[in-house]
């Protein structure tokens, strides 16, 4: 008999039909073969999307109960059904950090193998030529700007700290 369903657990609340008829047995676990519907985005040329879902998961909606499901010993059980994945369930959120990174000597050398100086300097951007022109000099020195801060002092002067840094050696 076809009944409609929910599983346990599954975040998107997807409902699905099911015959209690249908049982595949897993790993010596009973599991409802399951038709979720087509998918309204694919359009009416889309397939149907089958699953399968432990049978103690399924919760039937409407009043319509299954039928209870027959226990099977492992020598009963058929080994010429196909073994399928099973569907895992969605969960939100994000995955859990990582808390320890393993480094290996390489690694640790190769970032430790270039070494920098920094230089941090103020200018007063009254005189945009004035500035442009302090850079290129800094920067034909082999200075980099790998950062900058403009702000606007209380007496209307705007000013910007760069910071510089160049490979030392």
């Amino acid at each position: 008999m076809k009944i409609k369903g929910i599983a346990k657990g599954d975040k998107d609340l997807r409902h699905f039909t099911f015959d209690d008829e249908n049982i595949v047995y897993k790993g010596g676990q009973p599991y409802y073969e399951v038709n979720y519907g087509k998918n309204p985005l694919e359009g009416e040329y889309g397939d149907e999307e089958i699953g399968y879902v432990l049978c103690e998961k399924v919760i039937p909606l409407g009043g319509k109960k299954p039928k209870p499901i027959p226990s099977k010993t492992k020598e009963e059980i058929t080994p010429d059904v196909p073994e399928t994945p099973v569907k895992e369930v969605k969960t939100r959120g994000r995955k859990p950090k990582v808390s320890k990174v393993e480094t290996t000597p390489e690694t640790v050398r190769s970032a430790t193998s270039e070494t920098f100086e920094y230089s941090v300097e103020q200018y007063n951007t009254g005189d945009l030529k004035e500035f442009q022109d302090k850079l290129n000099k800094r920067g034909l020195a082999g200075w980099d700007v790998c950062g900058f801060n403009p702000y606007k002092s209380l007496f209307g002067d705007t000013h910007i700290v760069v910071i510089f840094k160049r490979k030392r050696g």
